[in-house]
């Protein structure tokens, strides 16, 4: 399951509050597309059939279909599945329109694999996402075996402050040469990637800790990190990790790597 996006730094509270409202709106939705998908659940009206249907009749129909065995399930299914469906067509779109979404260029470029291939994604991510130090793993696993597989990584700060500076500090540390390796690093944490762990790997890694914060507090990096957090605003990103592949396919939470094998192949 996909981590919900929201701004870092906010209280417990409105989290809670959030994921409630974002739960009923997803269930709503989900009704009405299973309303609309899945008439075949529903009783056949004993009138011939009219332009319009009785409040009475609507409510009728709606209670004999969440009466079926499974149906909040299937309807949330439902919803799931209208998101992602609406994300492909416009990540598809993008991807016509724009092909270099996919060969970024530059020192920022957070990249793993054979810059030409037909097998590429760009990932969102959060270092403090347990999911996404999952597909990590999943994802150096799949380009040992398979070699033209590219990976872009591009961070975001969704969880807490600290995963804020994380990704600052990778950026700084791509500008300086060592990004890849930073990157690492930090997905191979388990707890919180506080500072203080970015301190200690960038040391591992061979990084000047008062370097690594002079470029990591510059406009430069700072300009990066805010062109990221457009491009995740601007393809619909809801959660970590959210892989966007050159098959034209989105691919939400930590999906295991035979999702990206079929994803490509499907092409």
């Amino acid at each position: 399951m996909s981590v919900l996006l929201e701004p870092p730094g906010e209280s417990p509270r409105p989290r809670r509050w959030s994921v409630a409202l974002g739960t009923a709106l997803a269930l709503a939705a989900g009704l009405l597309v299973a309303l609309a998908e899945q008439q075949r659940m529903l009783p056949a009206p004993t009138a011939a059939p009219t332009a319009q249907i009785a409040p009475a009749e609507f409510e009728q129909r709606v209670f004999a279909a969440m009466s079926q065995p499974g149906f909040i399930e299937r309807a949330m299914q439902a919803a799931n599945q209208g998101r992602e469906r609406e994300k492909s067509r416009t990540w598809r779109a993008a991807l016509a329109a724009e092909p270099a979404l996919l060969n970024p260029r530059g020192p920022f470029t957070l990249s793993f694999g054979p810059t030409e291939t037909k097998r590429s994604a760009l990932v969102f991510l959060d270092y403090n996402c347990p999911h996404c130090r999952h597909l990590e793993q999943d994802l150096t696993k799949l380009r040992a075996r398979e070699s033209d597989i590219r990976i872009i990584a591009m961070p975001v700060a969704v969880l807490r402050p600290s995963s804020s500076t994380a990704a600052l500090s990778v950026l700084a540390a791509a500008r300086m040469g060592k990004g890849t390796a930073l990157h690492e690093a930090l997905l191979a944490q388990d707890g919180e990637v506080t500072d203080a762990i970015v301190r200690l790997s960038a040391d591992r890694i061979g990084l000047n800790w008062d370097e690594l914060l002079r470029m990591r507090n510059s406009d430069e990096v700072k300009t990066e990190m805010a062109r990221i957090a457009v491009l995740a605003q601007r393809f619909a990103v809801q959660g970590t990790p959210a892989a966007y592949l050159s098959s034209g396919e989105v691919i939400s939470g930590a999906a295991g790597p035979d999702r990206f094998l079929a994803a490509w192949a499907a092409k």
